[in-house]
């Protein structure tokens, strides 16, 4: 009897210890539901009425150029020939929702670029998800680079670099330079034993 007793105890420990395993298990791959699609402020209605394509740039396109300099670190004429050569290669088709421009991507990216704004604040003005402001940055940079590079590089030789040091040098009496980037304050994060803030300038 006493054995009976000790051997049910063992199936019913070897069971539960099972049991739990398998929970366990199916807890940890148990897949969490998204609460929403799309949030409700990141909408293509909430876009175009509220986002800052559709509207500040808008503005300051037609009625302060430069100010639209300021924002995207080149004239509108400019930002449309440059779209007019990128824009293709950036466009996305319909899928399912209405896909974002050629033209916001093209200034979501112009704007990060130009101002070193986190990717959050970039998608609260203009009305992007941060994962999709991340993407778009990402591809638009690359696509950048493989169209403009044939346009600005065509023919790579030491003679060429000379002759742009030379004209850098004549223009701005700066020698042994092909040109000069604009300097920029990038805030880095530091450890929470800290307390002030570290800037690098790159220049």
């Amino acid at each position: 009897m006493c054995r009976k007793k000790i051997c049910y105890k063992q199936v019913d420990r070897r069971q539960l210890i099972i049991l739990i395993t398998l929970w366990k298990l199916l807890k940890k791959n148990k897949k969490h539901s998204r609460r929403t699609w799309v949030r409700p402020i990141f909408t293509a209605r909430q876009r175009f009425l509220q986002g800052s394509s559709d509207n500040l740039v808008k503005e300051m396109t037609f009625n302060d150029p430069e100010m639209f300099y300021n924002y995207c670190r080149m004239y509108p004429e400019t930002f449309e020939l440059l779209l007019s050569i990128v824009g293709p290669h950036i466009e996305k088709q319909y899928c399912i929702r209405d896909p974002i421009s050629s033209r916001t991507r093209l200034l979501i990216c112009l704007r990060y670029l130009a101002s070193g704004d986190s990717m959050t604040s970039i998608s609260y003005s203009f009305r992007v998800a941060v994962c999709t402001v991340s993407k778009i940055i990402s591809e638009t940079c690359e696509e950048l680079w493989n169209t403009l590079q044939k346009l600005v590089f065509p023919d790579v030789k030491e003679e060429n670099w000379l002759k742009i040091a030379n004209n850098f040098a004549i223009k701005w009496n700066f020698p042994h330079c092909i040109g000069a980037i604009d300097g920029k304050h990038v805030q880095i994060q530091v450890s929470l034993n800290i307390i002030y803030l570290i800037f690098i300038v790159i220049v």
